[in-house]
């Protein structure tokens, strides 16, 4: 019995020692309103292009040609 009990008061004074965690009532709302509790993705919905336009490269070109022609 005096296992238990020392156990027991072990665990309960760890528990009082550990902050406990606190929940904004916005986030508590949010889940909530979810299907699942799995995470979502956090990223872009959309990729970014990473092609340049013919203008982006005649302007590409143009800066490279100046700054060589700086040396």
């Amino acid at each position: 019995m005096h296992a238990v009990s020392s156990s027991t008061a072990i665990a309960g004074s760890a528990l009082a020692v550990v902050p406990r965690a606190r929940h904004q009532s916005e986030d508590c709302a949010k889940w909530r309103k979810r299907a699942t509790v799995e995470d979502m993705k956090s990223g872009p919905t959309e990729p970014e292009l990473t092609v340049l336009t013919e203008g982006e490269k005649a302007m590409v070109v143009a800066f490279r040609r100046h700054a060589d022609s700086n040396e």
